[in-house]
């Protein structure tokens, strides 16, 4: 909740950490949630992208290249 009798940079810096908290608590539930069903979560680090496999390894392979079909507990189909 923005603070009464603020300065404008104080009440930006408190929007920015509002915002970032909100974003950061989406962006592990999203990640979270594509554990439950089998798809891997991708990050790019230092210019590389890894993908967490189901064991929380990370691979350079991309764990789906060649497949036409993801795993049947995702719920997702992939493009033709």
């Amino acid at each position: 909740m923005i603070q009464p009798n603020r300065t404008n940079e104080e009440r930006g810096e408190q929007i920015a950490a509002e915002f970032s908290q909100i974003m950061s608590s989406a962006v592990a539930r999203v990640q979270e949630e594509n554990r439950q069903r089998g798809i891997p979560n991708v990050y790019s680090i230092n210019g590389f992208l890894y993908y967490e496999l189901p064991d929380g390894s990370l691979s350079r392979e991309d764990p789906w290249q060649g497949k036409t079909t993801p795993p049947a507990e995702s719920g997702e189909d992939l493009p033709d």
